[in-house]
């Protein structure tokens, strides 16, 4: 069985929704490249498919001159001492009709959601933001290239303002910290 991953990313023009900058659904996949600090995710998330992460970090690496975009998030375990976990996934890049989707080459599971990718224009800054929302309306994470920088930005209340606008202020859809300023990330190399 085929699971597409949707991810309507974003490019130079902006679109306005309450304060949040978000962008066209231009696709573009190269900003998304590289580490990011997973800042919030759904109570959802915490609950079932990540329970126990904690200083989660993800990354993005697209394969020059292939189809083929490489997902890696590393997390501590909050119960467990200096024990962490990882989750590698490669997928297939399709383009059509400015939706990119994301075909995983080996499917593990069948409870993943398509997601949705809205990035701030300045993704490659260090108080840019990507929010993957997932098609079942429960999965939620919210991803930031410096935690810090992002939490005294302005943005961080944009994209709480955002979050509230699409829904996500239910018990299970609300965001829960995955990060903290104090946080020891698992190695990025």
């Amino acid at each position: 069985m085929k699971f597409l991953y949707y991810l309507f990313l974003m490019g130079a023009m902006t679109v306005t929704t309450g304060n949040a900058r978000l962008l066209s659904p231009e696709v573009v996949i190269d900003p998304l490249s590289g580490w990011w600090i997973q800042a919030f995710s759904s109570r959802y998330v915490q609950e079932t498919t990540e329970i126990d992460y904690d200083c989660v970090t993800v990354n993005f690496s697209i394969e020059e001159g292939s189809d083929l975009v490489h997902y890696n998030k590393r997390a501590n375990l909050h119960h467990v001492m200096n024990s962490t976990t990882s989750i590698d996934r490669t997928y297939r890049r399709e383009v059509e009709d400015d939706v990119t989707s994301l075909v995983p080459l080996s499917v593990t599971s069948t409870t993943f959601p398509t997601l949705v990718v809205r990035g701030s224009k300045n993704m490659t800054d260090d108080d840019g933001y990507v929010i993957l929302t997932g098609t079942n309306n429960l999965t939620l994470y919210v991803l930031t290239r410096n935690y810090g920088a992002f939490v005294a930005s302005v943005f961080y209340e944009e994209v709480l303002e955002l979050l509230r606008s699409i829904d996500y202020t239910t018990y299970y859809k609300f965001p829960l910290s995955s990060y903290s300023v104090d946080c020891v990330p698992p190695s990025l190399g």
